[in-house]
């Protein structure tokens, strides 16, 4: 069977992972076969009569300015690299109604807040036809605080809607 995101096999057991530190079945903090450079950590969702159904990807922490610079060319340098592979998304960069965090300054403030949106979604509906077995394919950012922030991408399979909630 071919490789899939970040070089892991759709449906790969848990015992065909190396994993990192202690397991709490079915999530498993792991190592990639094929790393992004850019998104260190891997949590892979592994249900026992299904294997690998989801894995999450997320980048290192990094220092941002109040306006979220880093954070927005980050994400869209990596939008362009999923936009190649997944064809065009619809992305959202929106702020709550009524958030008092809606100044150009505070965007960092939003973000941490979740009253700022920045993220987009591939999924069946995409028009480019999904490889592989997934369902759908997400890109996210977070704030840990005003100043720090970290982006995630997670994909998930068919498998995943089939698979046994634990």
């Amino acid at each position: 069977m071919s490789s899939g995101p970040f070089g892991f096999t759709p449906g790969a057991s848990a015992s065909q992972l190396k994993v990192l530190g202690a397991p709490t079945p079915p999530y498993y903090s792991v190592a990639a076969p094929q790393p992004h450079p850019d998104f260190p950590y891997y949590v892979v969702t592994v249900p026992v009569d299904y294997g690998i159904v989801a894995i999450t990807a997320t980048s290192e922490a990094f220092e941002n300015d109040a306006f979220g610079t880093s954070t927005t060319t980050f994400f869209y340098s990596i939008l362009e690299q999923l936009q190649s592979k997944y064809g065009r998304s619809h992305v959202s960069d929106s702020l709550l109604e009524g958030s008092i965090w809606n100044e150009p300054r505070e965007w960092m403030a939003s973000l941490k807040r979740k009253e700022r949106t920045l993220a987009t979604l591939w999924s069946l509906r995409t028009p480019v036809p999904m490889p592989f077995d997934l369902a759908s394919v997400y890109l996210g950012c977070s704030a840990d605080d005003d100043d720090r922030q970290r982006s995630r991408c997670d994909t998930s399979s068919y498998r995943l809607k089939r698979g046994r909630r634990t």
